[in-house]
């Protein structure tokens, strides 16, 4: 894979990821009866509809405003993946099924364990239904927050340790290796509205790989509509067009 397309891909994770993230919405899924998000991204480096977009991700909510799956499309229509989640009585995640283009075939399944305060502290993620591949365990600051992140293979070694660190609209997520070497680091920062303003992706060495910003505009209802990808000199390289379905 070329390095362009390597960028677009991870610029297309974060951007994502970035919406994913946003506080704002969580709190007006059941309030609002969303029943459903729709995510049209206009990827202005490779020249797709520069009106429409296309469908690059949906997302389905039940009446209690749980996500209930998150569907990735390719610019061609057909489907990436598809994740679909599992909550106990007490509305915690407690299985996550990943699907592959068939939308038949489990290719992976992630089952959660929780602390008495419903932190997730522990992640099993297999291989299909039953093979292991990889543990989670996750550990936290005196806020509440995810501090550290180790993931295991199956035996249970180290193979990367996650750290976080967190600062006035700033959040620091460093990648160790099995040799407690840096892979990579992230760097987001956040507006008054909790949502990424700006990324920047670092290699082991330190040296920045790409910076990205993003602008974000509401409707009347406060659901973000609309959001604006730049790069590194600020020139727009894409859009995402956020539409809602409602009860």
């Amino acid at each position: 894979m070329k390095k362009r397309e390597s960028i677009i891909l991870l610029i297309s994770w974060m951007t994502n990821i970035a919406f994913a993230q946003n506080k704002t919405f969580e709190s007006h899924i059941k309030e609002l009866g969303i029943i459903k998000r729709s995510e049209y991204y206009i990827d202005l480096l490779i020249g797709t509809d520069k009106e429409n977009g296309f469908l690059s991700n949906e997302e389905l909510f039940d009446n209690n405003g749980y996500m209930i799956s998150s569907t990735w499309y390719n610019i061609d229509g057909s489907m990436k993946r598809k994740q679909v989640f599992m909550y106990d009585d007490k509305g915690l995640k407690k299985e996550e099924l990943w699907y592959s283009s068939l939308d038949t075939v489990v290719t992976y399944k992630l089952t959660f364990d929780y602390n008495a305060t419903g932190q997730m502290i522990h992640c099993r993620h297999y291989i299909g239904l039953d093979k292991i591949l990889w543990i989670y365990t996750q550990e936290f600051d005196a806020d509440n927050n995810v501090s550290l992140k180790n993931q295991m293979k199956a035996d249970s070694i180290l193979f990367i340790r996650t750290a976080y660190q967190r600062e006035p609209r700033k959040l620091t997520t460093t990648e160790y290796n099995k040799n407690d070497k840096i892979r990579r680091q992230f760097v987001d920062y956040y507006n008054e509205q909790g949502d990424i303003a700006q990324s920047e992706l670092y290699d082991r060495a330190g040296e920045l790989i790409f910076k990205e910003y993003y602008v974000y505009e509401y409707n009347e209802k406060d659901l973000m509509e609309r959001v604006k990808v730049y790069d590194e000199t600020k020139k727009q390289i894409g859009l995402s067009r956020i539409v809602y379905d409602f009860r």
